[in-house]
C-alpha cells in the first residue's frame, strides 16, 4: 500500500506538470499551483480520480498526494508541483 502521509514540511522540489492520461509525474506531488485558472483531473496515489471545477488563477490545490493529472477534464495550465 502506497504511503498515505501528507508532509507539512517545505516542498524540496517544484516540477512543471504537463497533463496526461497515461503518464505519471516523476514524483509524487503534495500541491499544485494553478497558472491558468480552469477545472483539474488528478489521480491520487491510491488510483482515485478527482475533479476540481473552476480552480481559480494563482490557487495552490492541497494538500494531497497526486502522481498525475490527466489531460481529459484539465481546462487549467501553467500547473507547479510542489515535491
Amino acid at each position: 500500500m502506497a504511503d498515505m502521509t501528507v508532509s507539512t514540511a517545505p516542498a524540496s522540489k517544484l516540477v512543471a506538470i504537463t497533463p496526461s492520461n497515461s503518464t505519471n509525474i516523476s514524483s509524487a506531488v503534495r500541491a499544485i499551483y494553478v497558472g491558468v485558472g480552469g477545472n483539474i483531473t488528478v489521480v491520487t496515489t491510491d488510483g482515485s480520480v478527482i475533479l476540481f471545477v473552476g480552480v481559480p488563477q494563482g490557487a495552490v490545490l492541497g494538500p494531497f498526494n497526486v502522481v498525475r493529472v490527466n489531460s481529459t477534464g484539465t481546462a487549467a495550465s501553467s500547473l507547479v508541483g510542489f515535491v
